[in-house]
């Protein structure tokens, strides 16, 4: 039986394909970090009704988070928090709705296009009513997709498509107390023309497309999860088969004659440093990463560490910025300390680890604000020389381990003692 007067801790949690609180939580506590439309203002910080504010404030943001870690969605170019006086809306952007109608497209093999035209003055008044002004600017948008053509054919494309319209109005908003109408947002570098093309597109794909097609793999995606299933597999299959193609054997007094042999370390092996493996990050992910968070702790700027780095060190940094920036969401607690506890032994240096992970962040990095799960991910597997097989209980060399990427934290290590 479900008691919802139970205390919060002993709730059953969501379904996971919603997310964990954990997972939520830190997309929320981002949100409130980078959004500056999800914060109080200062006026709101002075109210006797502060707290239902906050508490307004927080159902958003949460929401906002929500939506974010079950749609895998970006926080501030994905989803948006937009404050309405005392309140709180969420809203996903255009890009968001064209995300998920190139995806269906992508999985259905359609094709799609919008055609957009500016409303007559009639169209406006009448749409407008009372509230019409001279000044107002309306788009009508028509969405074409390729598997509705016959359909179309037959009863006149115009007729037979969606439509939807998106307005920019100069009386957008009534202030009652102050008695004034306020007109609509224009963002920088954008048109009042824009801002009602945007919403009209908008509109029209909210008709046609649904979000859940985030939701569904692409053919890509779906090759390449069936190549790391085989990969695993494979990998699997040779380190179990390894223990039985010799067997110690032993004479008639108990000594041994023949060893089994020895599994190969990747110490055996001779790595070359292949900086091309290393991608550059783009420089637009840069200047987002560069927004969030506080890029210097007690003193070191870590930014300015990064430009210090040389070699293979600069290389693997730049990598993992970028790979972290491309992450969709922080890495767990669990990885976080995991990964904390490889650079560590890495190193030899228990402190290693807080100015390694804000180098390759670009950021101060703690177990409230971890590193993007991607690139924990990416670090473990590479960086973790061997696992205990939970068959035979014996430790088996890790096939993914990199030990030109140790050796480049080893080297990323004293650089950064050297110049602190």
């Amino acid at each position: 039986m479900n008691n919802t007067n139970a205390p919060l801790a002993l709730r059953a949690d969501a379904p996971a394909v919603f997310g964990s609180r954990d997972e939520i939580k830190a997309i929320a506590d981002r949100i409130a970090v980078m959004l500056p439309s999800a914060r109080l203002t200062d006026t709101q910080l002075g109210k006797e009704n502060r707290n239902v504010l906050e508490r307004k404030l927080n159902e958003s943001v949460y929401r906002a988070a929500q939506l974010c870690v079950f749609y895998r969605l970006v926080p501030g170019e994905d989803v948006h928090v937009i404050p309405f006086g005392d309140s709180w809306a969420v809203d996903m952007g255009i890009e968001t709705w064209k995300k998920a109608a190139d995806r269906y497209c992508s999985l259905h093999g359609v094709t799609y296009h919008i055609h957009t035209e500016e409303m007559t003055e009639r169209e406006l008044i009448e749409r407008r009513g009372a509230d019409y002004d001279p000044a107002d600017t309306g788009v009508v948008a028509y969405l074409w997709r390729s598997d509705k053509k016959d359909v179309y054919e037959i009863f006149g494309a115009k007729s037979s498509m969606s439509r939807a319209t998106g307005i920019w109005a100069k009386k957008a908003k009534y202030n009652k107390w102050e008695k004034t109408w306020q007109e609509d947002n224009t963002p920088a570098q954008r048109t009042k023309q824009d801002v009602a093309k945007r919403r009209a597109m908008k509109a029209v794909l909210k008709l046609e497309f649904s979000l859940d097609s985030l939701l569904a793999a692409t053919p890509a995606e779906v090759r390449q999860s069936i190549q790391f299933l085989e990969r695993d597999i494979r990998h699997e299959e040779e380190y179990r088969a390894v223990p039985n193609t010799r067997r110690t054997e032993v004479d008639e007094n108990g000594l041994i004659v023949v060893e089994p042999t020895p599994r190969p370390t990747v110490h055996d092996v001779e790595f070359v440093v292949a900086e091309d493996d290393m991608p550059e990050p783009d420089a637009d992910e840069i200047v987002i990463e560069q927004s969030q968070g506080d890029a210097t702790n007690g003193g070191v700027d870590y930014a300015a560490l990064a430009k210090k780095l040389s070699g293979t060190a600069a290389s693997f940094a730049s990598w993992a910025k970028s790979t972290h920036l491309k992450s969709n969401g922080p890495a767990s607690v669990d990885q976080y300390r995991f990964l904390v506890g490889i650079l560590n032994g890495i190193t030899g240096d228990k402190q290693c680890y807080r100015d390694l992970l804000g180098v390759m962040v670009g950021r101060y990095v703690n177990s409230e604000d971890r590193p993007g799960m991607l690139m924990a991910s990416k670090l473990l597997e590479w960086l973790r020389a061997d696992y205990v097989d939970e068959v035979t209980g014996e430790k088996i060399a890790n096939p993914q381990y990199r030990a030109d990427y140790a050796d480049a934290i080893r080297d990323m290590w004293q650089m950064i003692k050297g110049a602190a």
